[in-house]
């Protein structure tokens, strides 16, 4: 499951998801501190596809960790993203023997994407 994030209004809907994938607070905080960015710089009310700024793709495996992997390469290619040049990659935490991490896509000088997923 992808899930595409690009207001903070919409962590709303992380949280309904948080126990069943186990998505850990120090994610939740990340995706809303980017989508606060993206609020505050480019709008609450932009057209997410046509506008400025960019999103958040939260990758969420629905049987094993082999379809993160699965999803990410797909989610690569779909957006015409190649890997490894990422502009950006950090370790958000480690939680359940998995590690949560964040990449920046830059797309043009003012559109990103911001990959999350764990491995």
């Amino acid at each position: 499951m992808v899930e595409k994030i690009w207001r903070v209004a919409q962590i709303q809907n992380l949280l309904a998801l948080q126990e069943k994938y186990k998505i850990p607070q120090e994610v939740i905080r990340v995706v809303e501190h980017i989508a606060e960015i993206l609020d505050a710089e480019y709008g609450m009310e932009r057209d997410v596809d046509n506008d400025d700024g960019g999103y958040i793709l939260l990758l969420l495996p629905e049987k094993d960790m082999d379809d993160t992997e699965i999803l990410y390469h797909r989610l690569l290619e779909e957006y015409g993203l190649r890997y490894g040049t990422e502009e950006m990659k950090s370790v958000i935490c480690r939680y359940g023997g998995m590690e949560w991490f964040e990449e920046l896509y830059l797309i043009t000088n003012d559109y990103g994407i911001t990959v999350v997923y764990s491995k």
